[in-house]
């Protein structure tokens, strides 16, 4: 080939690139220095480079190189899609499931009551448990006035130690539940919005960035 080394005429460059039917690789520096080669000259691979036809036409052109700081934006907004595109994928699975499980607002209202019916039921039964573990702790105590004087009995210990275990128990299921009241609710309210939007056939105004 007549170009193997870089050339800054560039008429010249095009006219035997055309004579040797051969493509040619051109860029401009941030110096506004022109370089042309039949291969990527050294210069160029850090700048758009123009791959030229023949005939002087552009057939193809490659983009620079990213910065680290574009490279870094890029992925940032590559994450971006990514995310949004799980979020609408995920929006979809909930709708389809919403639309086959439902067939009404008036479903979705006896669902929330059933269950909340059985967390209200596991409520009661703390509340029962705690009084009858309290009424035990007094006992307990009327015991131990007994022995203000004298080391305590281990089996009386032991049973203190139990009272104290189980009444805790018991008022952890009872926060327990009426947490989970809060988020059935919660969630029975963003899937009753929900269904009316899709048969109202305005989920297409919900906001995409919403749980639903």
């Amino acid at each position: 080939m007549a170009y193997r080394s870089w050339r800054t005429p560039v008429a010249a460059a095009l006219c035997a690139a055309t004579a040797a039917h051969a493509q040619m690789y051109i860029c401009t520096t941030g110096s506004g220095q022109m370089f042309t080669g039949d291969y990527i000259p050294a210069a160029c691979r850090n700048h758009e480079i123009r791959v030229l036809n023949p005939d002087g036409s552009v057939r193809e052109i490659i983009p620079a190189p990213l910065t680290p700081e574009e490279k870094k934006a890029q992925e940032a907004a590559d994450e971006a899609r990514r995310k949004q595109e799980e979020a609408r994928l995920r929006r979809e699975r909930r709708d389809r499931a919403l639309l086959a499980t439902y067939s009404s607002v008036g479903d979705i209202d006896a669902a929330r009551r059933q269950t909340l019916s059985g967390l209200q039921a596991t409520i009661q039964r703390a509340d029962a448990a705690i009084a009858q573990y309290q009424r035990e702790r007094k006992r307990l105590d009327e015991d131990a006035e007994f022995y203000l004087h004298h080391p305590m009995p281990a089996r009386l210990q032991e049973e203190f130690q139990e009272n104290r275990i189980l009444l805790r128990q018991q008022r952890q299921a009872r926060d327990q539940a009426q947490a989970e009241i809060q988020r059935v609710n919660e969630q029975f309210d963003a899937d009753r919005q929900r269904y009316i939007e899709l048969q109202s056939g305005s989920a297409a105004a919900a906001d995409p960035a919403s749980g639903y």
